[in-house]
């Protein structure tokens, strides 16, 4: 697996892009990049997934962001075991964050990685404001001339798989489930958010009995 970042200059590669976040690499995203690398195979494209760092709610956000599932090291790990040939990291900073939707198509999908097929999920926002949406993205195909495919919500054992439930599941303590959506055993990281949620419980929990006792004393 090959990992580039940053700009590029204009490339005359093509390929087959999923674009996200990647967090934890779960079973969802294991869907995802499965159906990226057979549209590869099949259009004789390289199998690509572009992510972020940080996380763009990191960026906008640092205090109310989740907290995440994989560092970035642990996420590249996870994704090299998925077959993916190629993954770019975009730095996610004020430059990138202010960049219209039509740019990001024309500069990162189609100039600098050679997009011709391109699958996301139907709330995929992107560009400044997030004003780019999976519409936008159907017009851009139209008038560049790559292809666009819709990737529907992922279950398993009838829970939409995301990394929101992943971390719902660590925090209520139910690491078994948590592993059961990951669909791989837990890294480092993920222990340690484990432990983290469990431990806030357990706080807060104290927390509350022990204002729930100071105000039956004052009564």
């Amino acid at each position: 697996m090959v990992v580039t970042h940053g700009a590029l200059q204009a490339t005359r590669g093509r390929c087959a892009l999923t674009i996200g976040n990647f967090d934890g690499v779960h079973r969802g995203h294991r869907a995802l990049i499965d159906r990226v690398a057979a549209k590869a195979r099949e259009l004789k494209l390289v199998s690509c997934v572009l992510t972020f760092e940080p996380h763009p709610r990191e960026f906008f956000s640092r205090d109310a962001a989740p907290a995440r599932l994989t560092r970035l090291r642990d996420k590249l790990e996870l994704l090299a075991t998925t077959g993916i040939k190629r993954v770019h990291i975009v730095r996610f900073d004020a430059r990138f964050a202010s960049l219209p939707a039509e740019r990001f198509v024309e500069d990162v999908l189609l100039r600098e990685l050679g997009t011709r097929w391109l699958l996301v999920g139907r709330d995929f926002r992107f560009g400044a404001r997030r004003a780019g949406d999976f519409a936008t993205l159907e017009e851009a195909a139209m008038r560049h001339g790559f292809r666009l495919e819709a990737m529907p919500d992922v279950l398993f054992e009838g829970e939409r798989v995301s990394s929101s439930a992943v971390r719902g599941a660590l925090g209520a303590g139910d690491l078994r489930r948590a592993e059961r959506l990951l669909g791989h055993p837990y890294t480092s990281a993920c222990h340690r958010l484990a432990h983290l949620c469990q431990h806030t419980r357990r706080f807060a929990l104290w927390r509350r009995g022990s204002d729930h006792a100071q105000e039956c004393r004052r009564a």
